[in-house]
């Protein structure tokens, strides 16, 4: 399990203004596949996240965001959906955290974004060696309610599998998706996280969350879960992308490696890839999507 490391741009003006064409190209695609009008909403909410993370953050070690990782309650993993590199990181956390668990006798959850509360049967059927991970995409209709970086989100529960961690579906069903914004959906996944702290035994779980990273915010899903708690936790979100900051230490640093950026104390900066890239391959994805 290696951490991805990323070189910033050496010539940042130059890559930020192909990145700005990106954005208007992501407007320009969305608008020729009916989605411009769809994804307001959703724009709204990435708005949100974007004004709570601000464009400031200091560089720092992997080690510094495995070590606050490893001593929180729960770890909120901002996902970007088309990048492995987001389950690199997850993966190298979530062994820490089990490292921790196996000494202080605290069990460790995974909550996912990635398969829906409906699916939770099949999940633990390959957990348990029952299915092959084609019989799993299959059962989960991955392909159509997903679709995109399987075989990377499989790998996340082989070590879950192999390390003993319980792995819930915490999403909404597909056809309940469609009629909820992304508030309701958040609302939805803090209680069944919510209710995994209400186990009645002595030592309280540790929780790592996968969804997307623009849940992840502190004012977003870890909000709403913590209203729902009797007890407070010791929250870490690492999210994956933020090209406020990105650009801003790319400018102050040109060149330079990045391995992650502390944003806030409990929150990380931990990219996997560059933010041009990003868009790249949203840009190909909703290509692909049209055809």
């Amino acid at each position: 399990m290696a951490w991805p490391k990323i070189s910033l741009p050496r010539e940042p003006e130059l890559e930020e203004k192909l990145f700005q064409d990106l954005e208007e190209e992501i407007v320009r695609v969305e608008k020729e596949a009916g989605l411009l009008e769809k994804n307001a909403p959703f724009r709204r909410y990435e708005k949100e996240y974007h004004k709570e993370i601000g464009n400031s953050a200091i560089p720092v070690k992997a080690s510094e965001v495995i070590e606050a990782a490893s001593s929180a309650d729960i770890v909120y993993f901002g996902d970007y959906h088309l990048s492995p590199e987001c389950q690199d990181v997850q993966l190298v956390v979530l062994d820490a955290m089990a490292e921790k668990s196996a000494k202080d006798g605290r069990p460790l959850h995974l909550s996912v974004e990635f398969f829906a509360e409906p699916y939770q049967d099949a999940v633990d059927d390959y957990l348990a060696g029952k299915l092959t991970p084609g019989q799993l995409a299959h059962r989960t209709n991955f392909d159509d309610e997903m679709g995109v970086n399987f075989e990377s989100y499989v790998r996340l529960l082989d070590y879950a599998r192999d390390n003993g961690i319980a792995v819930h579906a915490t999403e909404y069903s597909i056809d309940d998706r469609k009629s909820k914004d992304l508030y309701a959906r958040d609302e939805h996944a803090a209680t069944s996280i919510a209710n995994l702290f209400d186990t009645g035994d002595d030592a309280r779980p540790r929780m790592a969350v996968v969804y997307g990273t623009y849940h992840t915010s502190p004012g977003h899903l870890p909000k709403q879960v913590d209203k729902r708690l009797d007890e407070p936790t010791r929250n870490v979100s690492i999210i994956s992308s933020a090209p406020d900051i990105y650009w801003s230490l790319a400018h102050r640093m040109p060149g330079r490696d990045l391995e992650a950026a502390r944003v806030k104390e409990d929150v990380f900066y931990v990219p996997g890839v560059g933010e041009t890239e990003h868009n790249e391959r949203y840009i190909d994805n909703l290509e692909a999507y049209q055809l």
